[in-house]
């Protein structure tokens, strides 16, 4: 058995954690080294940015998953991760590949808020960033994270949260845990190869999922 440990994020965490994202979302296929690592510690930055809980999962003293959340107001120290999504775009912008990722990147989060607008409700909480290593899945470690973040929604008497998906990820998984699929929406990705993408919005109640 692999020992397992849930803990806080802490700061010699990020670049483990940024090779997750960076495996996970494929930024190595689409990029050059460089660029991947620059896209991968944006992305990683703007989920901290709108997070105000993040726990992390070790498997043998190895960071190799992550959920990131948000349980109302964002903390000022959380926002501040927003400098480093501006100090990792820079050199983006630099290039044609890096700008093209970008404006992916950017596509995909205008049409969440859209999606989302669309849905016209109000949750609690939201799940900001999930993440969990290639390596590191079928040992139950996502299930771990999850589980722990509606524990954290227990103790601040918090019952319905949402969260942002899409094809690129392994949304099945939200589906296995009995989450419920409340907006989609299809949409063409325009940049160097063209290509569709939906994107999904699925909700639970945490005195559902705990039953």
């Amino acid at each position: 058995m692999k020992k397992v440990v849930y803990r806080i994020l802490e700061e010699r965490d990020i670049p483990l954690l940024v090779s997750i994202l960076i495996e996970n979302w494929k930024f190595d296929q689409t990029s050059s080294e460089k660029n991947a690592y620059h896209m991968g510690t944006s992305f990683l930055n703007f989920g901290l940015a709108h997070s105000s809980y993040t726990e992390v999962a070790e498997v043998d003293g190895e960071v190799v998953g992550m959920l990131a959340s948000s349980f109302g107001k964002v903390p000022l120290s959380s926002r501040l991760y927003l400098l480093n999504v501006l100090l990792h775009g820079i050199p983006l912008l630099l290039s044609k590949e890096g700008r093209d990722n970008l404006r992916i990147q950017s596509g995909i989060l205008s049409n969440d808020l859209q999606l989302f607008d669309q849905l016209n409700k109000t949750f609690e909480a939201e799940v900001t960033l999930f993440a969990v290593g290639e390596k590191a899945q079928g040992l139950g470690i996502g299930s771990g994270l999850f589980n722990r973040f509606l524990d954290q929604m227990k103790k601040r008497n918090l019952d319905n949260f949402f969260l942002y998906t899409d094809t690129n990820c392994n949304y099945g998984f939200y589906e296995h845990k009995g989450l419920e699929r409340v907006a989609e929406k299809t949409y063409s990705i325009k940049a160097s190869t063209n290509f569709d993408m939906t994107s999904f919005i699925y909700s639970g109640k945490r005195t559902k999922l705990e039953a």
